[in-house]
């Protein structure tokens, strides 16, 4: 379940607001150390870990339990946070659409 405040990979995530039921969980507007997080997407891949790969992570580390979904509306104005394959890397070009609504199976 997310809490207030986590730490994932040395940062801190925090969420606007939590809703859960019996199959999911969902952070609304997560954070990492006060920045958006921005939502790559490589169509191609067939696992959802891999096509999504930042909420993916999300999901893994703070519930243990795979990507339910997750939604983007807008493109933001860099600085954000990626997940570079392995670390969360801080973003200072490009746009991306920011991660606003994630859902992790339960």
């Amino acid at each position: 379940m997310f809490t207030p405040v986590q730490l994932v990979k040395g940062a801190v995530l925090t969420c606007t607001s939590t809703a859960a039921d019996a199959t999911s969980i969902t952070c609304n507007g997560p954070l990492l150390n006060g920045r958006q997080i921005g939502q790559t997407f490589h169509p191609s891949e067939t696992d959802l870990a891999k096509r999504f790969p930042e909420g993916s992570e999300l999901c893994r580390v703070v519930t243990g339990e795979p990507l339910g979904g997750v939604t983007s509306f807008n493109a933001e104005q860099p600085p954000y946070f990626i997940l570079n394959g392995v670390d969360w890397t801080l973003v200072t070009t490009g746009a991306l659409g920011p991660i606003d609504e994630l859902i992790c199976n339960t």
